[in-house]
């Protein structure tokens, strides 16, 4: 079987201008790109978190001093002084940390959601929320359980990194100095995290490309789409999907540099959430439809595209009377016979 991965880049734009364009519906123009803004959701960017640490008190407590009250004040401890400023603030610190915790987890409940109804968007040419929000929320709730798992456990092992990263940089920062120990930290440090990111966002494209519509064509949970892309997909076809992956990595700078121009053309109107969504819903829907026709390509089963043909309803139908069955033949009644 020939796997090629220029030729779904046309039949997704064929599809994304039949789905879009042919006919304009600016209502299912909509629907599509609020189950794209869904899919989306808490995906490329956050806000930025302030990270004023003032003074709290009357100040730091006085540096003690040599022999004679004279000499060179100790240096403050960094750890000392940031656990301080928790404990003095632990009031506010524990329930921002637990709302912004619980608010994330919906957010993550949302998108698992949001992908699979932009799915069936996709795959169906057809605009629905509720509809494929209640038929798909099982496989959804099994991708939102394994990409809870997959971020938590990439945050972890981040967190693991910067411990293990400030315990070999401690005696530079004890000392307030910038020395071998903070460098080594840093470039280590650096390395670990880049690599535990790569892993990430590569675990995330095979799940958007394969797990998620094995998921939805199957209607199985994560598992068993998991083995059916090691066993049915993955095997003898290495090179083609590096390949795949690598061109969907430039389509998604082009896209990303193409839209944050456009962005700063329209003075950041579409920055605004789900507005901007709206307004460049045909790169969302040419991205989904270029990874449906590619995997289409592995067998019938894993071919998800079926467009909804719904017959074109006349404003004023006419309705045309059946005619009449003929009458039953019976013979003619006899004449009455005279009396002699």
């Amino acid at each position: 079987m020939e796997i090629s991965v220029s030729d779904p880049l046309s039949e997704g734009m064929t599809r994304t201008g039949r789905m879009l364009f042919k006919p304009f519906n600016f209502a299912k123009w909509c629907t599509i790109g609020f189950a794209a803004f869904l899919s989306m959701l808490g995906e490329g960017g956050g806000g930025n978190v302030p990270t004023n640490f003032g003074g709290g008190g009357g100040g730091a407590p006085p540096a003690p001093r040599g022999p004679g009250g004279r000499g060179s004040p100790a240096p403050p401890n960094v750890l000392d002084e940031a656990w301080q400023f928790f404990l003095q603030h632990a009031w506010w610190i524990v329930p921002v940390f637990f709302v912004a915790l619980l608010l994330w987890v919906g957010i993550v409940w949302l998108r698992a959601r949001g992908k699979f109804i932009f799915l069936d968007c996709v795959a169906r040419n057809h605009a629905a929320i509720v509809e494929p929000w209640k038929r798909l929320a099982s496989v959804a709730n099994s991708f939102f359980r394994f990409d809870l798992l997959v971020s938590v456990l990439w945050m972890a092992l981040l967190l693991a990194t910067a411990a293990v990263a400030l315990t070999i940089a401690m005696p530079d920062i004890r000392a307030r100095t910038f020395g071998t120990p903070a460098i080594t930290a840093i470039v280590l440090g650096g390395l670990i995290v880049l690599a535990l990111t790569i892993c990430y966002l590569f675990i995330a494209a095979i799940a958007e490309s394969f797990l998620i519509p094995l998921m939805y064509a199957q209607s199985q949970p994560v598992g068993p789409a998991w083995q059916m892309f090691r066993t049915r997909i993955l095997p003898g076809h290495v090179g083609i999907i590096f390949v795949y992956f690598l061109l969907r990595g430039v389509l998604n700078v082009a896209a990303g540099m193409a839209i944050g121009f456009a962005t700063c053309l329209t003075c950041f109107i579409a920055a605004i959430p789900y507005v901007g969504t709206v307004m460049f819903l045909p790169v969302f829907v040419f991205m989904h439809a270029y990874s449906l026709h590619f995997l289409a390509q592995f067998g019938p089963e894993f071919n998800v595209l079926a467009d909804i043909a719904t017959p074109p309803l006349a404003a004023f139908p006419v309705v045309f009377p059946q005619p009449l069955p003929p009458p039953p033949l019976t013979p003619p009644p006899l004449p009455p016979q005279q009396e002699a």
